[in-house]
């Protein structure tokens, strides 16, 4: 696999977590069982269910796009390294970004 495809697919990747996070942010998902910050606390109170996931929604958008950036400078950073490098360190940023949308989310949470 190519540097660029790579560098695209990371791309397109924090475009979806972005797409992702906006229905959240605007308090636009009901409590469901498919999509959102679901925990059986968050299901049980829909006043909990809609702070947590604007919370979360809206890290979610910034996480997309540390994502989106990252796979847009990542190339450049690393320059001359395998794709698989390259590929690494995009998994990296974003199993980062999404362990502290997950992180920030549990604290949410621990406010009720």
């Amino acid at each position: 696999m190519s540097s660029g495809l790579i560098k695209w697919i990371f791309f397109g990747e924090g475009l979806l977590f972005i797409a992702l996070g906006v229905p959240l942010a605007l308090g636009r998902v009901r409590p469901n069982g498919l999509f959102g910050f679901r925990t059986a606390k968050t299901l049980g109170d829909p006043a909990i269910w809609y702070h947590v996931n604007r919370s979360s929604g809206f890290d979610l958008i910034v996480a997309g796009l540390v994502i989106a950036a990252a796979a847009l400078l990542l190339p450049m950073v690393l320059r001359g390294r395998t794709p698989a490098t390259l590929a690494l360190a995009n998994v990296g940023v974003m199993i980062l970004a999404l362990g502290l949308v997950l992180a920030k989310g549990l604290w949410t949470l621990r406010s009720y």
